[in-house]
């Protein structure tokens, strides 16, 4: 592999973002489905146990300013190396080039993942995943990049991401939907996603949105799992299952009561469901929780 130094810029052979223009598109059997539940059998669990991985989880509610200090810092400071995977965005070459720039003005040294590349990702310290489209994201990323994804997070390295980049995280991610914030059946998108949260879905731009709903039907699709809502330019730190939020707004905690019960799965297609007995709680900046 070749590496060429400009600044604090490391260009990396293969990783040089290239501009596309794919919209999302999905192998067969990988796209996103409303209908049904998903049981928690192994087709959905994880390699990833919290406990074993030395690095860190740092997801972002979307609009990401603030935290992005206290990212930098978690992977490092001047001595990070932080990769960028831009493949959520629409528009990946600029998004790329922005985020390098201003992770490059934080002193970090900085690759750009191309959307069309196939190399293996390198050592490095921290990976930030931008926003834009999960599905897409999952699309782009070769299956051996999001195998190499866990093994750094193993290894000791911070993943984070920001809107789209933070919803891929879990094992199932939503995929879309709920644009009515209405818990019918067939109205929230479930996806495959990257395997590196157990135990929980996320979801994005809550308070901006209006999304404080989406999580729970989730919950209600997605056998055992919670749910954890993110608002804008507010971050969840997560190592091994001890979470600090960062930020300017809250995160959003969703947990099972033991008599955690959904009507969604017998209802028809539209149809409006009842949720019950979800544990909810919130925490801003400087809260600390667990996941447990």
């Amino acid at each position: 592999m070749l590496w060429k130094k400009n600044s604090n810029c490391l260009l990396v052979s293969g990783l040089v973002i290239a501009a596309t223009n794919l919209s999302p598109s999905y192998a067969q059997g990988d796209q996103p489905t409303a209908t049904g539940r998903i049981a928690a059998t192994s087709e959905h669990t994880s390699s990833i146990k919290l406990e074993e991985c030395k690095g860190k989880l740092f997801i972002v509610g979307g609009a990401a300013d603030k935290v992005l200090k206290r990212f930098v810092e978690a992977c490092g400071g001047k001595n990070a190396f932080i990769l960028v995977i831009p493949h959520s965005s629409a528009s990946p070459k600029e998004s790329g080039k922005d985020m390098s720039k201003l992770f490059s003005k934080a002193g970090a040294k900085v690759a750009v993942l191309a959307t069309t590349s196939s190399e293996d990702l390198p050592k490095c310290t921290g990976v930030y995943m931008t926003g834009g489209d999960q599905n897409r994201l999952l699309k782009l990323l070769k299956p051996h990049q999001i195998e190499q994804l866990k093994q750094l997070f193993r290894d000791g390295c911070v993943i984070g991401g920001s809107s789209a980049g933070a919803a891929a995280v879990p094992i199932q991610m939503i995929g879309g939907g709920m644009e009515d914030r209405k818990p019918k059946k067939g109205s929230l998108m479930i996806a495959k996603g990257l395997g590196l949260l157990p135990g929980f879905m996320v979801d994005t731009h809550v308070n901006p949105r209006g999304r404080q709903d989406r999580l729970m039907v989730g919950m209600a699709m997605v056998d055992g799992i919670g749910g954890i809502g993110l608002d804008e330019d507010t971050a969840v730190e997560i190592s091994n299952y001890d979470a600090t939020v960062h930020g300017v707004g809250v995160v959003h905690v969703y947990k099972r009561a033991a008599d955690f019960s959904s009507e969604l799965a017998a209802r028809k297609e539209g149809e409006m469901a009842s949720i019950k007995n979800v544990i909810y709680s919130i925490y801003p900046a400087g809260e600390k929780f667990s996941l447990k």
